[in-house]
């Protein structure tokens, strides 16, 4: 059976809001912020593992600079520096899939660039979180 995946079955919601209005191309983008596992070889040959205790990554969304998310995100960020308290859940789910990505506690790492055109332009924000967790799976 043929799988099928749809740009309009993906889901953002940060802050307990939806997040919308995203730009073409790459809108959503996550990434750990270091490897899970790591391996080391002796001089002789013998390999050892080492299991990561970092689980903190960054997402990456692509607005366009018409969407309220712009807002959503400027806000919270806002209030993070007013009141240091502006953490708060992340999901992001493929529904037309199984990928996931998810945080009990992720805040917005820096304003959007601004860049003003005759067309409408995009804007990327990165949020973070010390554990983000990711399921990376098919449809």
């Amino acid at each position: 059976m043929a799988k099928s995946y749809s740009p309009k079955k993906v889901q953002v919601n940060f802050l307990n809001q939806v997040i919308s209005g995203f730009a073409d191309g790459e809108f959503v983008m996550a990434a750990m912020n270091n490897d899970q596992v790591s391996l080391v070889v002796g001089a002789d040959g013998e390999g050892a593992r080492a299991m990561s205790a970092d689980n903190s990554g960054t997402v990456k969304l692509t607005l366009l600079q018409t969407s309220l998310g712009n807002d959503i995100l400027s806000e919270a960020l806002r209030a993070d520096r007013l009141s240091n308290i502006n953490v708060g859940p992340l999901l992001i789910v493929d529904t037309s899939g199984r990928t996931l990505v998810m945080a009990a506690e992720a805040w917005v790492k820096k304003f959007a660039d601004v860049s003003l055109d005759k067309d409408v332009k995009a804007r990327e924000w990165t949020i973070e979180s010390a554990d983000l967790q990711m399921t990376v799976a098919g449809n």
